[in-house]
């Protein structure tokens, strides 16, 4: 692996969102580096030789977690296809930046006041005949449980509604922040304690949309409504009372009729 040293630095990307990373390149590899993270470019550069002990699931596998040289545990998420696509190109995409464009998400919402994990570097790699592959690296989050199990695991009703108090709160900062999440579920939400309470984390911006304006009121019922479809679905026990606590978190901006306690495990059309 090359050192540090031998590495490209790109011109800085425009978006001011980004003004925090420096854009590097490893040979046809190329990153999006925190400002002050530089050291890690060298660790992160060939994902595939990243070897570690400590695993993190995830939605479609394990990722490993590397240790950097100041110390900190990142988390690095490969990109992985779903479905049937999956049976025969597991990893390779043919279009868009989804690294880059993560980052960009995660970047706008954290910006926002949304709590997410902190990004080290976004990586990219053409493969040799067509196509990419991708990671991301975050910060490891140690101790939280994702907000399904976490309501599983806790029977406090007073500490269970201040949870989802602030849950709501965190989808409201991201709408306002102008990104609308692709996959908003229970399981993307984390818990982590604290010493002034539970905080909420979001996570997993991928293939979030991202503007220059708040979210507008019909996309917020899209991803409300999937939050409430996959409760349903984890049957996380989510009553009128626990979504009316909820609704006071996330505010003013609610988008009109939306009674997430009458949603269905399954909907066709409406909010997707």
């Amino acid at each position: 692996m090359r050192s540090l040293g031998g590495m490209r630095r790109e011109p800085a990307p425009p978006e001011a969102t980004l003004a925090d990373f420096v854009p590097m390149q490893d040979g046809r590899t190329r990153l999006l580096v925190r400002r002050g993270w530089e050291d890690a470019a060298e660790h992160l550069s060939d994902p595939d030789q990243i070897s570690s002990e400590e695993v993190v699931a995830g939605g479609r596998a394990a990722h490993p977690v590397a240790t950097l040289p100041n110390g900190s545990r990142v988390v690095v998420r490969g990109y992985r296809r779903g479905g049937m696509m999956r049976l025969v190109n597991r990893g390779l995409y043919f279009g868009g930046n989804r690294a880059f464009d993560e980052l960009r998400a995660a970047e706008r919402a954290r910006a926002g006041g949304v709590r997410t994990p902190v990004v080290v570097a976004a990586i990219e790699r053409p493969a040799r005949l067509a196509g990419y592959r991708a990671w991301l690296a975050t910060v490891l989050l140690s101790g939280g449980l994702n907000l399904a199990a976490w309501l599983a695991a806790e029977a406090d009703e007073a500490r269970r509604a201040d949870v989802l108090r602030e849950a709501g709160r965190q989808t409201a900062m991201m709408h306002a922040a102008g990104v609308a999440h692709a996959d908003l579920n229970l399981r993307n939400l984390l818990v982590l304690p604290a010493d002034a309470g539970d905080e909420v984390y979001l996570l997993d911006f991928d293939k979030a949309a991202v503007s220059a304006t708040p979210v507008s009121p019909a996309r917020r019922e899209r991803d409300l409504r999937r939050l409430a479809r996959s409760a349903r679905k984890l049957e996380a026990g989510l009553g009128p009372g626990h979504w009316s606590v909820f609704r006071d978190g996330y505010g003013d901006d609610w988008p009109p009729g939306v009674d997430l306690a009458k949603v269905p495990k399954e909907e066709r059309g409406k909010g997707e």
